[in-house]
């Protein structure tokens, strides 16, 4: 995580966290599957391709297998 968060930008950091925050709805700090499907459905008007990008999303960032996704995991994802 500590190398992460040095190879970003101050600006990049601060959209990360503001692109988290806009879908984070019931704002308790962790994106759960619902609040990321809402948001890639309207993204991208496709229901189908938003529930493809959020399995890939969830495959890859969700390492805890909590069923949802908390800021700092947004630094620890998978390549």
């Amino acid at each position: 995580m500590y190398i992460v968060t040095q190879l970003i930008s101050k600006k990049e950091h601060a959209k990360l966290r503001a692109t988290f925050t806009s879908l984070d709805t019931n704002a308790d700090g962790k994106l759960s599957r619902e609040e990321l499907l809402k948001g890639y459905e309207e993204l991208y008007g496709n229901k189908q391709r938003a529930e493809q990008e959020v399995n890939t999303i969830m495959d890859n960032v969700d390492v805890d297998n909590s069923g949802s996704i908390d800021y700092s995991g947004t630094l620890r994802c998978r390549i």
